[in-house]
């Protein structure tokens, strides 16, 4: 029986000790969600001063961040901080400095990581290169089973040349100068640019070399560009014809 009674005055004390916790200290606290499942890996995409620029994050661990971005073909690795904020999430992330063209990025993102406000800044100075202002969205994944993405066959091979279509955004072009109707160049050339879809169109912006010093190119699609594979296509554009390697 004393234990019984000993329980009954436990249990009157403690009701009495939590109804007596004020009710602001409740719902006046901001609660976060555990850095740790901050869904922040993933591929995002924005205009970049006219030119599309993606971004890619593939490390995230407490409050450090890593990836690469993508811009006129440039690839430059990126890492730095994220900090949670009553928003959302802001990430300070540097390029690695040895690169005229490298800076430093800031990103406000939104708490689901699906868009964020940037801001770019040089990291060498003095630079010719100014502050850029920008807004970066989620890339859709891309269905491994559409044929309709140019990405998910990888390379598009032409007559001595041949093209890939990335999913980070990025483009690869090989070509060998073409001396006369039947010989081509024993050097093979490599121009790297950013790409982006619209439509039947594909946009690519050039990172300039001294033989390739074009700065946009775009190239067409047409489905079903292989007699007898329905869903195949033909790319063409500057002069070349290219369909799917296998």
């Amino acid at each position: 029986m004393k234990y019984i009674i000993g329980a009954f005055l436990f249990i009157s004390l403690f009701s009495r000790c939590t109804s007596s916790t004020p009710e602001h200290t409740k719902y006046n606290m901001t609660v976060f969600p555990d850095a740790e499942k901050a869904n922040a890996k993933g591929l995002y995409k924005g205009d970049f001063a006219g030119d599309p620029i993606y971004l890619t994050i593939n490390f995230s661990s407490g409050k450090h961040v890593a990836g690469y971005n993508v811009h006129k073909g440039l690839r430059r690795n990126i890492s730095g901080t994220m900090l949670q904020t009553a928003n959302g999430w802001e990430l300070v992330m540097n390029e690695p400095g040895d690169h005229p063209f490298d800076g430093i990025f800031k990103l406000a993102f939104d708490s689901a990581f699906t868009s964020a406000k940037g801001e770019w800044k040089p990291l060498n100075t003095p630079s010719t290169l100014t502050e850029k202002q920008f807004t970066l969205t989620r890339a859709k994944a891309t269905n491994d089973n559409d044929d309709g993405d140019i990405s998910n066959y990888y390379t598009l091979g032409g007559d001595h040349c041949d093209i890939t279509f990335q999913k980070d955004g990025s483009c690869i072009f090989d070509y060998y100068d073409k001396i006369n109707d039947s010989t081509f160049a024993e050097q093979m050339n490599t121009v790297r640019g950013t790409w982006e879809r619209k439509d039947s169109a594909i946009l690519v912006t050039w990172h300039k070399t001294a033989q390739w010093n074009k700065d946009k190119s775009v190239f067409i699609i047409y489905k079903d560009g292989l007699e007898g594979f329905e869903g195949m296509m033909t790319v063409t554009g500057e002069g070349y014809e290219f369909t799917p390697s296998f």
